[in-house]
């Protein structure tokens, strides 16, 4: 609270009976106290003094003659201690200073003809209760100044005394410094800066001071009323997400806020009014439904502080299309190169998930939005598409079909078998097949057929009609040879080149049905030898160009007993396996094996074993005497037969050619001879033991059926006049590797074991 009090000073101007006006002394004093008038005296003047008071009644009165001042005359009042009549100092001190005594005293000449001096003597009062005021009601975070009003009573007014002030809060005194300012040249005034809704709680009191360390026992207290708002805005419900199937009902939500003294509400999604109240109502949720609102809250006073807060409004909804990035959907690119990522997403809630699938191929190729195929290859080549599926609906769209074309060279087809045989009959048609991949797709001009004596010597086919044939459509080719002579049966070169990397070349043989070949490591397996079974196990040969089965037959080796006959079929492995069954323990057998076909058939290969004995007592027999017993006869067979071998190889100085004499047919195939090569019954007697050989494999071999070798080259050998005319042997072996060897016998003398 301010007083109303200057710092100015009054000029008390008092003219009594006529006389000149000069300015009067103040002089101030609490009431019930004895203030002292003071006025000194020339006495060297003869006259009478007279002091008066403020209703112009004499109170006091001296005579002073020849420098002599007479005893004075006193009402109410008396001379102060400090005062001297005889030397010119009148001090007059009142008996009890009251109210009705303030006002202006002057020191008179007689008679009122000189005013000698005037004292304006103020009786203190205590200012009346202040009172405080805010210059307005502040919203937090504003500033707010606070004045104290309080008006002097000290008498007669115009004294001129300054009013001070100290301000409190909660009872602790507040100086100038961080939120609080004390004004320098108005103290009646607080001001508070950056306001808080805690302040509106605190009491700030005024307590106003006049001059002279004379402290009123008045003080104010005030609190501050104080707007705020909008806080802590929220919703009637816990969540800020409200989620519908398209066609639910929509319920309500009210905004709430804390304002002071209160706030208005609004709703909008986007930049689009829904509401105008603090309650937002969508009724039968719609698809136009989807989306964020934003609840406004404004103070109603005070309509820059607002606040805001966000409410969605989910439906389950998508996928309605599924965009790509980039939005390419042809890539056609080089073999090894690296293909860019491909992402495809959608508007899905919940969230999608998404797979890429290849067309034409079972299972997904990548479990996630982003299609990522790196370094290209062949195989990388197809149309690939993404599927965004909904996990609530089950709902599930594609996006574009994406193609991506990988440009590489003509190549075999992986995995699948090449055939670079083909067998016919002579007068009969042939048709050379071959199927590749690459991309672009070679021209049919591009797929060129030449024949060859060798794999060096090659030419284009003569333009006889009635002779070839050729027929490509997409990736296949077909060379048609019509009524096949012998100059037809030969080496045929097909090249394929697309304008992409190196040409692929081949070779494929045209050749006459022929007899199988032997079939080779014929021998029974050690371990599978028990007390009425045993296995034998051998590797099949080339089939001759005819389906090929496998006649099999064993008898006691001793005894005059029939033989037991079986045929396996050749099902294209390399490696068959026979179980011989209803055996007899600790027999010796011999078993007889040879492969035919529509030609004809090989010769036979034969192998002898002993079963297992029958433990028929309590003796400990070591379980390897049986192996044992099968290793040294068949050790001493072998020795025999590699005896027989030795002297063969001497004597016919490796000839292959197989010499039959037609005997009389026995029930026993180690008796039996057959001439000719048609005669399935030339089952010559073959020796059998494991020699660690070196076979070296013919260049022939890349050209049996199932080569799957690499992309290079075939090199061929042709057989002149001084060749064996027996089956070429098409083993699998491995150049260096010890394997097992069937010698044929050549002696024409027939041995029996």
């Amino acid at each position: 609270m301010t007083y109303k009090t200057s710092l100015l000073t009054y000029v008390l101007i008092s003219v009594h009976f006529g006389v000149h006006s000069q300015e009067c002394e103040r002089l101030v004093s609490l009431p019930a106290s004895q203030p002292i008038l003071r006025y000194d005296f020339d006495y060297s003047e003869e006259g009478t003094v007279q002091l008066l008071n403020p209703n112009i009644n004499p109170i006091f009165q001296v005579s002073c003659f020849s420098r002599t001042c007479s005893s004075a005359d006193y009402l109410n009042c008396s001379l102060a201690s400090t005062g001297n009549i005889a030397t010119g100092k009148i001090y007059i001190q009142l008996d009890s200073f009251s109210n009705g005594q303030q006002g202006t005293y002057t020191f008179m000449a007689p008679g009122g003809a000189k005013v000698l001096k005037c004292i304006t003597l103020y009786l203190i009062g205590t200012p009346n209760y202040p009172g405080i005021s805010a210059n307005r009601v502040p919203h937090t975070g504003q500033t707010v100044t606070l004045t104290c009003q309080c008006i002097s009573t000290t008498d007669p007014s115009g004294h001129g005394l300054a009013m001070t002030f100290a301000w409190t809060k909660d009872g602790v005194t507040l100086t100038s410094g961080g939120r609080f300012t004390l004004l320098a040249h108005t103290p009646a005034a607080l001001t508070i800066t950056n306001v808080q809704r805690n302040d509106e709680l605190s009491q700030f009191t005024c307590t106003a001071s006049e001059e002279m360390g004379l402290t009123s026992n008045s003080s104010a207290a005030f609190k501050i009323s104080i707007y705020y708002g909008p806080d802590s805005i929220a919703f009637n419900r816990t969540s800020v997400t409200q989620i519908l199937d398209e066609g639910d009902r929509f319920f309500p939500v009210e905004c709430l806020a804390d304002c002071k003294p209160s706030c208005t509400f609004r709703w909008t999604k986007g930049q689009i009014p829904v509401s105008n109240s603090a309650v937002l109502d969508l009724g039968i949720a719609g698809s136009d439904d989807l989306g964020q609102y934003t609840c406004t809250s404004e103070h109603s006073n005070y309509t820059t502080f607002t606040g805001t807060k966000n409410y969605s409004v989910i439906l389950i909804h998508g996928p309605d299309k599924v965009p790509l990035s980039p939005p390419s959907t042809t890539y056609t690119e080089m073999e090894s190169a690296i293909l860019a990522n491909i992402s495809c997403s959608a508007v899905c809630y919940p969230e999608c998930f998404y797979t890429w699938s290849k067309v034409g191929t079972a299972g997904t190729v990548q479990n996630n939005a982003v299609l990522s195929l790196g370094q290209l290859t062949w195989q990388k080549s197809g149309s690939y598409i993404c599927s965004a599926t909904n996990p609530r609906t089950s709902s599930t769209r594609n996006g574009p079909t994406v193609i991506v074309e990988v440009q590489y060279s003509a190549r075999r087809i992986p995995g699948e078998e090449v055939q670079l045989i083909f067998n016919t009959r002579k007068h009969n048609n042939a048709t050379l097949v071959y199927k590749i991949v690459a991309y672009p797709v070679p021209k049919p001009s591009q797929f060129v057929w030449k024949r060859c004596m060798n794999i060096s010597s090659c030419e284009p086919l003569p333009p006889d009609l009635d002779k070839f044939e050729i027929d490509t459509e997409g990736l296949s080719s077909n060379l048609s040879i019509l009524d096949v002579q012998n100059e037809d049966y030969r080496i045929y070169q097909l090249s394929v080149s697309n304008g992409v990397g190196d040409a692929l070349v081949e070779w494929l043989h045209l050749r006459p049905i022929e007899l199988p070949d032997s079939p080779t490591v014929f021998h029974v397996i050690q371990n599978t030898i028990k007390q009425t079974t045993a296995v034998v196990t051998w590797i099949t040969g080339f089939d001759g160009g005819s389906p090929q089965t496998f006649h099999l037959s064993y008898r006691k080796l001793v005894g005059d007993t029939g033989f037991t006959t079986a045929t396996v079929q050749h099902d294209d492995k390399k490696v068959l396996n026979y179980t011989i069954e209803h055996l007899e323990p600790g027999t010796k057998y011999f078993v007889s094996l040879f492969a035919a076909n529509e030609e004809g058939s090989t010769a036979s290969i034969n192998v002898t074993f002993q079963t297992l004995k029958t433990i028929s007592d309590h003796t400990e027999t070591s379980p390897n005497i049986g192996p044992v017993i099968g290793g040294s006869i068949g050790g001493t067979i072998g020795a025999i037969m590699a005896i027989v071998v030795v002297v063969v190889i001497v004597k016919r100085k490796y000839s292959l050619n197989c010499i039959c004499f037609r005997t009389k047919k026995s029930a026993d195939p180690a008796e039996q001879s057959v001439s000719g090569r048609h005669n399935p019954g030339c089952n010559i007697v073959q020796s059998y033991e494991e020699l660690p050989m070196t076979i070296q494999t013919s260049d022939y071999d890349a050209l049996k059926k199932g080569d799957n070798g690499p992309n290079s080259s075939h090199v061929y050998t042709t057989l002149d006049e001084s060749s064996s005319k027996a089956p070429v042997n098409y083993g699998n072996a491995t150049k260096g590797e010890p394997v097992y060897n069937n010698t044929v016998q050549q002696n024409p003398v027939q041995t029996v074991l």
